[in-house]
């Protein structure tokens, strides 16, 4: 997998984080702060501390592509409801 295309998905699960908090709080966040608040909740929250890695940090942290888009589904069906 190509750098870009780590890039947008990392970028969708803390998107997901970011509408998780909204629905969740009202409370509207940078992307760091709200896959931070989300990694306190998720079922798997080293996904979300890998995608804010990459993002804020040297990105050397593993990234479960498959816990990645059950994050994302949760919060999508969650929304949903």
């Amino acid at each position: 997998m190509c750098d870009h295309a780590r890039a947008v998905r990392s970028h969708s699960r803390l998107a997901a984080c970011v509408a998780w908090r909204w629905a969740q709080t009202g409370t509207w966040s940078s992307k760091g702060a709200a896959a931070r608040w989300a990694a306190e909740r998720a079922p798997e929250p080293d996904v979300l501390l890998a995608a804010l890695d990459r993002r804020e940090g040297d990105g050397a942290r593993a990234f479960d592509e498959a816990a990645g888009r059950r994050f994302v589904a949760m919060v999508r069906d969650g929304l949903a409801d």
